[in-house]
């Protein structure tokens, strides 16, 4: 049952997935660990502890986000059920930037408008000219 970005419910999706995959690096890093301590060959030893610090990278590749995400929850989506029919809604997107994570809820396409619902954790007027620069980008008249 895998979700798509947009898809209700990406967020706890993520955090699952990206959180098994991360605890099977720590088990991982944390055994070649212990062997290479435990190994009384000097150089299979060495080649042990490099293979741990090696495998730090690519966890690290995968922490980053899941941190972001971590304190973030999707809203209920019994709330809105009712009006959502044929419409084109994105739901529990987080926009980064240098200076703030700013969650979104919920996005709502309506031809040329876009309405959308912040979690209480961001700032409006920042979102808003996020999403008009990142538009402006696009070539996206504003």
């Amino acid at each position: 049952m895998t979700k798509k970005k947009g898809e209700y419910g990406y967020r706890k999706y993520f955090k699952i997935k990206n959180g098994i995959i991360i605890g099977f690096f720590v088990f991982i890093i944390l055994l070649l660990f212990i062997s290479s301590k435990l190994t009384k060959n000097a150089d299979i030893s060495r080649i042990l502890l490099v293979s741990s610090i090696l495998t730090v990278l690519p966890m690290a590749n995968l922490l980053s986000p899941f941190l972001v995400v971590f304190k973030y929850k999707s809203f209920e989506y019994e709330k809105i059920k009712e009006y959502l029919d044929d419409k084109h809604f994105l739901f529990d997107i987080i926009l980064t930037m240098k200076e703030q994570v700013m969650p979104l809820d919920i996005i709502y396409i309506n031809e040329e408008r876009i309405f959308g619902i912040l979690s209480n954790k961001a700032d409006k007027s920042k979102t808003e000219e996020f999403i008009k620069e990142r538009m402006k980008i696009g070539g996206i008249k504003v």
